[in-house]
């Protein structure tokens, strides 16, 4: 199953700050321990059953939130939302509150029905179990409330609006309602297909609109996009219309991956491309105190090799780097090491826990890593793009081991920590395959997913140097697995 993040820095913000705390809903202690655990103010029944019983009564319809507990923008939603008081009286007030992890046993079969696989997740159901509202990703109270609301005008659900549209009624309002429901149910190609119509309806200046701000800023997917040099350049209307804290976000999400692919090492320093970049970000007018302009140091003092002073930033502005600042930590294999470069970021990440003064996710996280950094004789994954590995695979006349992971997949990470660094998978793996990474979510890892759907992560394929996959593995695989998989892939 997949998550969903769809405001990142919202995301980036809380991620590790997300605690979930309603022991009737956690009926079992959840992966990430303490440190999710929030005043949850949610009403909740816990059973489908009970719901559609209460619903009928009520004459309510049904709020799901249909949860999964390793998806951390469920826990996110749980600290942000759902342990306000307002919210949560006006919740109990217009719906009836269902609360099931539909990722656990007998579970999984509600997700399959209700086509379930982005996390956060939540429905909006009638007495029957129709849909009446998909909202797929976490959001901030106020958006959230918004959003609900819409499943209590029959022209503003998701069938409502869609049978309008349909009847032929596709004026700018019907248009933009109909778009605003599949929007929030992430039907986001036939979303691109309307918005295109409707887009075509607005003069420019009605771009600038509150009400418009989502269907415009949806043709901004990158800075490349023709619309993004009109954001810039009317920039002071759009704040004034629809807030700053809108048009920033938007603005810094499109660089933000620039930058911090640049400050972990997984794109090769290039110290003019870096600064053309942050003159960019200076034109784009983000504050200096934006995530990326304070991400943005630790790139030349990476690239420059200048570790100590990184390491000095990095624990000066920790409190101010948010979870980037984890992102980064754990990226810290550095190429061509030495034994005491190594030692002094072993002891920064000591530092760091030290720091946490709990055993939060965080910690998890940074010991994982810091045993990755002890047990350097594990997997050794290519440092080029995807093309580069097959052609050596082809050359080499041997399959490729593609690790298909996300930044955000916690069973990800423990393998790229815990497993993959182990001497014996290492062993094997660097003498039969060329061994490579790819964040599915970035670059070759987009292109792959086009040809090759990856739907849930971890996901590990071998292939062939022409790209035809010869064996497909879903999920998180222990040490003696992973040695199995492989002695069955070369046997074949």
């Amino acid at each position: 199953m997949k998550l969903n993040c769809r405001n990142v820095l919202m995301a980036l913000i809380l991620l590790v700050i997300c605690p979930f705390n309603n022991s009737h809903a956690q009926q079992a202690e959840s992966v990430y321990g303490d440190a999710v655990k929030a005043e949850v103010k949610m009403n909740y029944v816990y059973t489908m059953e009970e719901a559609f019983k209460k619903a009928r009564e009520l004459n309510k319809p049904i709020f799901f939130n249909c949860f999964a507990d390793w998806a951390m923008p469920c826990h996110l939603m749980n600290k942000a939302v759902f342990s306000d008081r307002e919210f949560c009286d006006y919740m109990d007030k217009h719906f009836v509150n269902l609360f099931i992890d539909v990722t656990q046993g007998e579970n999984t079969d509600i997700a399959k029905k209700y086509d379930i696989q982005y996390f956060a997740h939540f429905l909006i159901l009638d007495s029957d179990g129709n849909v009446l509202l998909r909202i797929v990703g976490g959001r901030e109270k106020e958006d959230m409330k918004a959003a609900v609301s819409l499943a209590l005008n029959p022209k503003t659900t998701l069938p409502g609006a869609e049978q309008i549209y349909q009847s032929g009624k596709r004026g700018k309002k019907e248009t933009r309602n109909y778009l605003t429901v599949l929007n929030l149910a992430n039907e986001n190609k036939k979303f691109m297909e309307i918005n295109k119509e409707y887009i075509r309806m607005l003069k420019p200046k009605e771009y600038l609109r509150k009400e418009n701000w989502v269907t415009f800023s949806s043709t901004i997917s990158n800075k490349e996009s023709e619309n993004f040099n009109y954001l810039i350049a009317h920039k002071e209307k759009f704040v004034k219309a629809n807030g700053a804290k809108k048009v920033n976000s938007l603005i810094e999400s499109l660089y933000y991956w620039d930058i911090m692919n640049y400050a972990m090492g997984k794109t090769p320093y290039d110290k003019m491309k870096v600064i053309e970049l942050n003159n960019e970000i200076q034109k784009a007018g983000l504050s200096d105190t934006c995530n990326v302009c304070r991400v943005y140091p630790i790139i030349h003092l990476r690239g420059e090799r200048k570790y100590d002073e990184m390491l000095d930033y990095l624990t000066k502005n920790a409190s101010q780097l948010g979870v980037s600042k984890l992102y980064i930590d754990t990226s810290l294999e550095l190429p061509d090491m030495s034994g005491e470069t190594r030692g002094k970021i072993i002891n920064y990440l000591n530092d760091c826990i030290e720091a946490q003064k709990d055993d939060s996710g965080v910690v998890k996280q940074l010991k994982a890593f810091i045993y990755k950094l002890e047990h350097p004789n594990g997997i050794i994954f290519e440092k080029g793009n995807l093309a580069e590995a097959m052609a050596k695979a082809k050359k080499e006349g041997k399959l490729l081991f593609v690790d298909c992971y996300t930044i955000w997949c916690g069973p990800c990470k423990r393998m790229s920590n815990q497993v993959f660094v182990q001497e014996a998978v290492g062993a094997v793996y660097n003498k039969q395959f060329i061994n490579v990474k790819l964040d599915m979510e970035q670059k070759d890892g987009i292109e792959l997913n086009k040809k090759h759907p990856v739907t849930s992560y971890p996901t590990l394929l071998f292939m062939d140097g022409d790209g035809n996959i010869v064996k497909k593995i879903i999920g998180a695989q222990n040490a003696d697995n992973l040695l199995k998989i492989a002695s069955e892939v070369i046997k074949q």
